[in-house]
């Protein structure tokens, strides 16, 4: 790779890093968190919307292997 490539590529990368760095933060309503489903089943909070992420976990996991 050449160097101008290499020195435009560190230069848009601080560009942008010095951008996020002084944006302000972007605050999330609270009430994100207030799931569908608040049932605590087998001890497990919110038990069905933690337990409907297992397959996404499965193929993850077999995407890995």
């Amino acid at each position: 790779m050449q160097i101008k490539t290499r020195l435009l590529i560190a230069a848009v990368a601080l560009a942008v890093l010095a951008f996020f760095l002084f944006v302000p933060s972007i605050t999330q309503d609270q009430a994100y968190h207030f799931f569908g489903d608040n049932r605590t089943i087998l001890g497990i909070p919110n038990f069905w919307n933690v337990v409907s992420n297992l397959p996404f976990a499965l193929v993850g996991l077999l995407g890995l292997w």
